[in-house]
């Protein structure tokens, strides 16, 4: 290609500058001329003739494949072509001849702004690429799963770990730790993706530290993680919402570079200079195409990488290409190969798998990674490899209701509506259809009751003490149950309820209280005050305390009855002989 438009306003001035003799009269030749001139200036005024008065049958004689190339180049902003683009558009490459009709109209690449204008006229505006989705079942030999239900589970799971102290990570880096990952992995709703932990690497168990503490949830104490006050709220609070306060911190906030994992690949730390892009410049791209997956639809990975391709979403992995290699820093560098696969596609694989499905954003369809991808055989030595990446499994994703909702294609999250068929018996709660039982209301009953079968939970003094020290007050506990079942007067439910209420010792920390010491005489008169009682409570004989945000009220209203507090080490409230003081 040139280096200047200008070169290629005509297609007359620009086969004079750019053409030689031989290339010519290969043009002359796909024109089918019996006797082609021989000076250059002849070939050229011969060729331009020819392509202005039988341009049409010209494009006529192009292959379907060859028109929709044309169509592509004529259409672009630049009139350039990109053979990479168009082989994941189409599905199919020009063929490799010297000798076929398109070159006609490219001179190095690219189409003369006059003969561009009049292909406009003739050529049709091609179609937008789009996803397509699978339309078929999934093939039986997948791994199937749902993610968004075990991803709340986990994230609740995770958050008491922390509350209690259980949670480490290395100080510099922020991963947990390989005791941490065991432990956590071990509680992990539906388990890990691989079950296998000696032959593969912990993907859920070694994202969810990383991922809360990203999302703000969860700070660094020495090498404990402890909870922020964000965190602390969420432990009662809206688990939806905190996955999506987390997906929207990691894309510029994510503690680590997804591609890392990959580890078959070497040479992503230099010694000298950054190897690899920052992730927030790729994640992004990748976010930008999952905000376009129907929700619902299962869709394959190998898709998604040839529509970024065909849409010319680069997804910058490196600055160096050629620092990475396989096996061997002498042998081997990827720049040899076609990266995309390599790179661009494997980080994908991780982010989808280890990041999306983690968070239950996307439900996953895998299979075990030996042998799933063969893209990488070529490289050098990788014969002996039976995968590049334990994430080479991963083959469809399928956007559900929650990560619509994290992904703002719906306003709510509407996984806490259903009531799923649930019934009361005594104080027990059942379930009867478990496939719709929102998540949030899972949640919900295993913080407050004691799971005693299959969608059976049973409430009593202690699960219910249980909760309330989690933060959730037994109001709600009341109001909450009130959504999914009917709790009739005296009931077995009800009763329990009002036990609770009589009988709890449930302290709540409501704020900061002031004490004043006075006079017996004193702290009578001040209660024998309507107003000013109702700021205050007596304790003891000789001591007042004012209720928490009160306190400017209650000083103020001493003044009415001439009092005053007194300075000091302790504060007093003194009345006359002593003076006023406001």
């Amino acid at each position: 290609m040139v280096s200047t438009q200008q070169e290629f306003n005509e297609l007359q001035s620009a086969l004079s500058a750019h053409c030689t003799v031989p290339e010519l009269k290969k043009l002359a030749s796909n024109l089918k001329l019996s006797y082609p001139p021989t000076r250059k200036a002849d070939l050229v005024e011969t060729i331009c003739t020819h392509m202005r008065t039988r341009l049409p049958g010209i494009v006529e004689r192009l292959s379907d494949v060859e028109q929709s190339a044309l169509s592509e180049i004529v259409h672009s902003w630049d009139g350039k072509f990109f053979e990479d683009t168009f082989e994941a558009k189409y599905g199919a490459s020009l063929p490799d001849n010297k000798k076929n009709v398109l070159q006609l109209f490219l001179v190095k690449g690219q189409v003369p702004h006059d003969l561009l204008t009049r292909l406009k006229q003739i050529l049709p505006v091609p179609e937008e690429d789009t996803l397509t989705t699978l339309e078929t079942d999934m093939p039986d030999d997948l791994i199937v799963r749902e993610t968004e239900h075990a991803a709340l589970n986990n994230l609740n799971t995770l958050l008491r770990m922390v509350r209690d102290k259980q949670v480490r990570v290395s100080g510099t880096t922020k991963k947990p730790t390989a005791a941490t990952i065991k432990k956590f992995t071990a509680l992990l709703h539906d388990g890990d993706w691989y079950e296998d932990a000696s032959k593969y690497p912990a993907m859920q168990g070694f994202a969810w530290p990383l991922l809360i503490q990203a999302g703000g949830l969860a700070k660094l104490d020495g090498t404990l993680l402890k909870l922020t006050r964000n965190g602390t709220k969420l432990l009662s609070g809206d688990l939806p919402k905190g996955i999506r306060t987390i997906w929207e911190r990691w894309e510029n906030k994510g503690l680590i570079d997804e591609f890392s994992r990959v580890t078959e690949i070497k040479g992503q730390r230099g010694v000298r200079g950054r190897v690899m892009t920052a992730p927030a410049r790729r994640r992004p791209d990748l976010n930008g195409v999952l905000e376009e997956l129907e929700p619902e639809k299962w869709i394959s990975v190998d898709e998604i990488s040839r529509y970024m391709r065909s849409a010319s979403i680069e997804l910058p992995m490196t600055n160096y290409d050629w620092k990475l290699y396989i096996v061997d820093s002498n042998y081997g560098h990827l720049d040899y190969y076609d990266t995309w696969p390599l790179l661009q596609l494997r980080y994908m694989l991780v982010y989808f798998f280890e990041y999306c499905a983690t968070l239950g954003l996307i439900d996953v369809a895998y299979t075990h990674p030996e042998d799933a991808r063969k893209d990488f055989k070529e490289c050098w030595g990788s014969e002996d490899m039976p995968y590049l990446s334990p994430y080479d499994g991963l083959k469809y994703i399928r956007l559900n209701e929650l990560g619509a909702y994290v992904f703002q294609q719906t306003e709510t999250y509407e996984g806490s509506a259903d009531q799923a068929g649930a019934v009361l018996e005594g104080t027990r709660i059942i379930c009867k259809d478990l496939e719709n039982l929102p998540v949030n209301t899972d949640l919900f009953l295993n913080k407050i009751a004691k799971l005693t079968g299959k969608g059976q939970w049973t409430l009593s003094p202690s699960t219910l003490a249980s909760g309330i020290q989690d933060g959730i007050t037994l109001p709600d506990i009341v109001s909450n149950l009130s959504l999914l079942v009917d709790i009739p007067a005296r009931s077995e439910m009800d009763i329990l309820f009002k036990k609770m209420a009589e009988q709890s010792n449930i302290l709540q920390a409501l704020g900061t209280a002031r004490l004043f010491a006075c006079s017996t005489a004193l702290q009578r008169k001040i209660m024998a005050d309507r107003k000013i009682a109702s700021l205050c409570l007596a304790a003891g004989k000789e001591h007042i305390v004012v209720l928490p945000g009160r306190e400017a009220e209650f000083i103020k209203a001493l003044e009415g009855m001439q009092c005053r507090v007194a300075g000091g080490k302790k504060n007093r409230i003194v009345t006359p002989p002593l003076p006023f003081i406001s």
